[in-house]
């Protein structure tokens, strides 16, 4: 397998990948220009024909000549036409090729892109991959021929002097004003496209994610004035493009009408001379003249109709490169064997992708095979931040991440993904059937799924269903209910028998059986010695578990549940000691102040937080 095979298949990209890719098909683009020069000559087999048949054989009505000169006219179209062919297939191969170099890195640079930073405001959604489409389709049409054939308008003007020098001149000046009419055209319109560009990527990616809840948006009546917003970036982008569109249009109405006007020119001037008393030039060399001349200034005429797609495929030629440039670089690493279940987290400093402000600072924990650790805290401490450094989907900025030694964010994610299992908070199912589903879409093996379905408790439930593992599952599993889908989650994140399971928040869809069957699950995981690590506040969870890692605003307690419970009773009692002597103080001083105490009434702790007693009923 070649590098470049092994990248598209992992998913990573080089910079400027884009730009290697174009620069890789100069091959195909070389073919193109060398077919170019013999299909421009062959274009001169018309007049040259015409100008044969009107000076010789009309005046010498030699019948055997018209047929020589009709067979080898014949002959060279059909090796035109068979050399146009050739170059629409290059062409056609040249987009293929620059598809199957980008496409697997477009979609991995986004995939890892959205992994690393999340849904970011005004993020693009899936355009990279209509940016590459449109690249693409571009590339293989034939409005590329049109710039191909534009560089040899002054060979076909130049070959007008040999007939008079009054045709190359008229044929010169209009050459002139239409290429000037050409780049009024890329300067008037370059802006235009550019802000319908960035307008309809802006309603696109508007439409993408309010499609996705349309549910709610629906129940909650916000259709109206969802769509509002929407016209508000559809409507922009529709009224440049339809400037830029109306501009290029004059501009190329002028420009056939310059180019009809010289053909007649060019015919006028023609029989002028070839009138005139004693005059050398023929009505064969007026009639090769006019089709010389246009054929010269046909390819700037088309030029300027495939302007826009140009364009077009200029500006999303110019995302990809700042896509595939974005993406989080990681050092290519060898395939490692299989991990022991130790993770070890070491002065973790982290915090959310495009922040400056670390949400966790100097947090270490470890989590030994057949142990499990619960985190607790409240909301905003960093828990989800902890999650996904522990996956390797955010790197550290401080410390160290370490399954059996090897750092989770450098390691290959399609290697780590063998022994890690995931469950995230916001369940995504994918479209495809229960078995590949759970399989990670690896090629099914039915021992391992029904393994890992059993190990997450959800057998019975899988049969169940309409077809059982090959029930068909909608996009982000439509017609599941909520547990439904954290269930299959959860065998996904059990397929392969993982060493390392994360779950966050794995009971928020769950029914009492579900919880029940959760926990079992976790327990036949501490069995078989896999590290399992759980975001909840659940009672019966925490009931079970190692170790306890409680997250605060301004620090962690991390260790054996007994001793972070037995932490958090004297750091209570402290508090409290803390309290009555500060609430005997003020009675003194009110006391001697002369005032009459007030009934004093007690202050809620923040239920966002887990007070001791919570925690201690949770493990008990």
């Amino acid at each position: 397998m070649t590098a470049a095979s092994q990248n598209r298949s992992r998913g990573t990209a080089a910079p400027n990948a884009a730009s290697q890719a174009l620069g890789s098909a100069q091959v195909g683009f070389w073919a193109i220009l060398v077919t170019s020069v013999f299909t421009n000559l062959l274009l001169l087999v018309s007049p040259i024909f015409m100008l044969q048949v009107y000076d010789r054989v009309i005046p010498s009505q030699s019948e055997d000549t018209l047929y020589a000169l009709m067979g080898i006219a014949i002959a060279l179209i059909a090796l035109l036409a068979m050399l146009e062919a050739a170059r629409s297939r290059i062409l056609a191969n040249v987009g293929r090729y620059v598809d199957r170099e980008l496409s697997g890195q477009v979609f991995g640079s986004l995939f890892r892109v959205r992994a690393a930073f999340g849904a970011r405001p005004g993020d693009a959604g899936t355009q990279p991959l209509r940016d590459l489409d449109q690249l693409r389709n571009f590339l293989s049409s034939n409005s590329v021929l049109a710039f191909f054939d534009a560089p040899f308008a002054p060979f076909f003007i130049g070959i007008l002097w040999f007939l008079h020098p009054w045709l190359f001149w008229m044929s010169f000046v209009g050459a002139i004003v239409i290429f000037a009419l050409a780049l009024i055209a890329e300067l008037s319109t370059r802006g235009l496209f550019r802000e319908a560009g960035r307008f309809g990527v802006q309603a696109n990616s508007f439409s993408e994610s309010s499609l996705k809840n349309a549910g709610s948006l629906e129940a909650m009546g916000m259709l109206t004035r969802l769509l509002t917003r929407w016209m508000n970036k559809h409507d922009p982008s529709v009224y440049f493009s339809s400037r830029a569109v109306s501009r290029l249009g004059a501009i190329q109405g002028m420009t056939k009408s310059i180019r009809l006007g010289l053909q007649i020119g060019v015919l006028g001037i023609g029989a002028y001379l070839a009138i005139q008393p004693g005059s050398t030039f023929t009505a064969g060399m007026m009639i090769a003249g006019s089709i010389i001349m246009g054929r010269g200034l046909a390819p700037v005429e088309q030029a300027i109709g495939a302007w826009r797609g140009a364009i077009q495929a200029r500006q999303s030629y110019k995302r990809l490169v700042g896509l595939l440039e974005d993406v989080p670089k990681r050092a290519e690493a060898m395939e490692l064997p299989q991990p022991k279940a130790s993770l070890i987290v070491r002065d973790l400093v982290a915090q959310p992708p495009g922040t400056q402000k670390p949400v966790i600072r100097g947090l270490s924990l470890d989590v030994q095979p057949g142990e499990f650790m619960c985190i607790l805290g409240p909301s905003g401490v960093g828990k989800s931040t902890l999650v996904q450094c522990i996956t390797g989907v955010w790197p550290a900025r401080g410390g160290t991440v370490r399954l059996d030694n090897i750092d989770v964010y450098t390691w290959n994610s399609a290697d780590r993904g063998k022994y890690l299992g995931y469950l995230p908070q916001s369940i995504d199912l994918f479209d495809g059937n229960v078995a590949e589903n759970i399989s990670r879409f690896e090629e099914i093996d039915s021992q391992k799924v029904v393994a890992a379905a059993q190990q997450a408790h959800c057998h019975s439930l899988i049969l169940n269903l309409p077809r059982g593992y090959e029930t068909p599952l909608g996009e982000s599993g439509a017609g599941l209910s909520g547990g439904q889908r954290q269930r299959l989650g959860l065998a996904r994140a059990m397929y392969n028998d993982p060493v390392l399971v994360v779950l966050d928040e794995p009971n928020s869809n769950l029914d009492q059986e579900g919880e029940e069957a959760l926990a079992r699950s976790i327990l036949g995981l501490k069995q078989r010695n896999a590290a399992v690590i759980a975001v909840t506040h659940n009672r019966n969870l925490v009931g079970i578990a190692d170790k306890l890692c409680i997250m605060r605003p301004d620090r962690a307690i991390v260790g054996p549940k007994a001793v972070v419970l037995e932490a958090i009773k004297k750091e209570q009692g402290e508090a409290n000691a803390t309290k009555q002597k500060q609430a005997e103080a003020d009675a003194v001083g009110r006391a001697a102040a002369g005032q009459v105490p007030t009934p004093k009434t007690e202050q809620m702790g923040d239920p966002a937080a887990d007070s001791p007693a919570e925690v201690e009923g949770d493990a008990q």
